[in-house]
């Protein structure tokens, strides 16, 4: 999992692309045409994990997938996503 820069702030989007593998008996293997899911979470909020954004994808012939996951303004600052 790969981002655009290090550090975010609220109202930002996070840039991102995914090299997705799979296990096998013999090693590892490239996970073609696989339907993912990726959602941005706040676990800091009281009452419980809230998902702030999400987005689904398909991996390609190499195995990677790109998105976008869009920060929210009105998150708590002083904890980390």
């Amino acid at each position: 999992f790969f981002t655009d820069r290090p550090l975010y702030r609220p109202g930002q989007k996070i840039k991102f692309k995914c090299v997705c593998i799979e296990t096998t008996k013999s090693g590892y293997r490239v996970a073609k045409d696989k339907n993912v899911n990726v959602s941005l979470v706040n676990s800091l909020r009281r009452g419980g994990d809230i998902i702030c954004d999400e987005v689904k994808a398909k991996t390609g012939d190499l195995g990677s997938f790109a998105g976008e996951l869009l920060i929210p303004n009105d998150v708590d600052t002083k904890g980390h996503f």
